[in-house]
């Protein structure tokens, strides 16, 4: 039989088994933390910054995280959610940690002089980092430290893992779009550009042709063939710029105080050759404000959405605009009484390269995308809908702002 524990003993057996009871739930309720804050994390800055906090807590420890880049690299800055900043001596620890796969650093048998324990984040796929962890106390952690330590680290490592995973698979999918879209402008666009250039060069070569010279009914019907040519392409080359500037970021407003009814007026003067056999309406509301826009870009967007409505409207359609004030907003309507739209084009129609099913050939798809975010370059809205009776409705809602007081006469 064993010894009998005396009072004072069972006392501190009891004692120990209740410190063990109290350590195991406070490593599972931190293993739970860790584990539900992590899963919640949808991005790696969000997995990092968890992980970062939870370890820091649980270990009254600085941490850093270091993150394996491509071409089996590791980057030496760490993560920005890293409450540990180490030194050049300490990076090159991390570097040896991450090549050898190893842990080194503070209280292990390689490198112990560094300030900071480093250990590789080991995942299934390949070693996804490296992780620093100083601690404020001077000792080294305990035994049952040490594990929940290796525990923590695992868990954070597969997060990292499936969050470079999830980024490689949006990067395939970026790069596959890109690769569709550029395959569509370029048909797009090899199409637009052949068929003026070919209206060109052939009126150019009927000018040359000295029977038609002669002829002053022909050389203009040339001459005006020439021009709508001409006007084609600029417009395919507005839209392709416009498109960039919008794409990269480098768009820059030129913002003024404008009139809204000079504005509607140079549209329709740009756009009037297309519109000359439909029935136009001009309905501007009297003192409207003036409304700050970059006017090019405004009038750009204008001239897109009159294009269109010229192009999918039969002739003799009639075509109204209306400009007036409507709450906070100056809106510009542009409605018809042609066809309408199809069923899903109303919310399709400012999608690039979105084209009706039953759009002719040509067009590349990009006028009505580049006026919705010229406008919304404006902190405005444009919206499509179908009217009631037939036809429809464009509708450009920009903020009135409050224009500034006109300078005062002089005495």
């Amino acid at each position: 039989m064993g010894k009998e524990l005396s009072p004072e003993e069972s006392a501190e057996a009891a004692r120990q088994r209740e410190k063990n009871r109290q350590l195991q739930e406070e490593r599972t309720a931190a293993l739970y933390a860790l584990a539900r804050e992590v899963a919640s994390a949808v991005t790696m800055e969000d997995v990092l910054r968890m992980a970062v906090k939870q370890i820091g807590q649980v270990f009254n420890a600085e941490v850093a995280v270091f993150l394996a880049q491509p071409v089996a690299r590791l980057s030496l800055r760490p993560h920005r959610a890293s409450t540990l900043v180490p030194d050049e001596k300490e990076q090159s620890v991390a570097a040896w940690v991450f090549e050898n796969r190893k842990p080194a650093g503070r209280f292990t048998d390689t490198l112990p002089q560094a300030e900071a324990r480093y250990l590789p984040l080991l995942a299934p796929g390949d070693v996804v980092g490296v992780m620093g962890i100083r601690t404020r106390r001077p000792e080294r952690l305990t035994p049952d430290q040490e594990a929940l330590l290796e525990t923590f680290v695992s868990q954070v490592a597969l997060a990292i893992e499936r969050e470079m995973l999830d980024e490689a698979a949006q990067r395939s999918a970026v790069l596959a779009e890109s690769e569709r879209l550029h395959k569509t402008l370029l048909n797009s666009v090899s199409h637009e550009l052949r068929t003026p250039i070919a209206a060109i060069t052939g009126a150019a070569s009927s000018l040359l042709d000295a029977n038609v010279g002669n002829n002053s009914s022909a050389r203009m019907s040339l001459a005006e063939e020439i021009q709508a040519a001409a006007e084609r392409l600029n417009r395919l080359v507005e839209n392709l710029l416009g498109m960039t500037r919008l794409e990269s970021g480098l768009l820059r407003l030129r913002l003024e105080w404008c009139d809204v009814g000079d504005l509607i007026s140079v549209a329709i003067n740009r756009i009037k050759p297309l519109l000359a056999q439909h029935e136009l309406i001009v309905d501007v509301a009297p003192d409207l404000p003036l409304v700050q826009m970059d006017f090019v870009l405004i009038e750009q967007a204008l001239v897109n959405l009159l294009h269109n409505v010229a192009m999918y409207t039969p002739l003799g359609t009639r075509v109204r605009i209306t400009a007036k004030v409507d709450g906070p907003d100056l809106a510009i309507i542009i409605a018809d009484r042609g066809p309408g739209l199809p069923p899903e084009a109303p919310e399709r129609v400012f999608d690039k390269f979105y084209r009706a099913p039953e759009a002719e050939a040509g067009g590349t798809g990009l006028g009505l995308s580049i006026t919705r975010g010229l406008i919304e370059a404006h902190k405005g809205t444009v919206r499509a809908v179908n009217r009631s009776k037939g036809g429809a409705q464009f509708t450009i809602r920009l903020p009135r702002g409050t224009p500034p007081a006109p300078p005062p006469e002089a005495p």
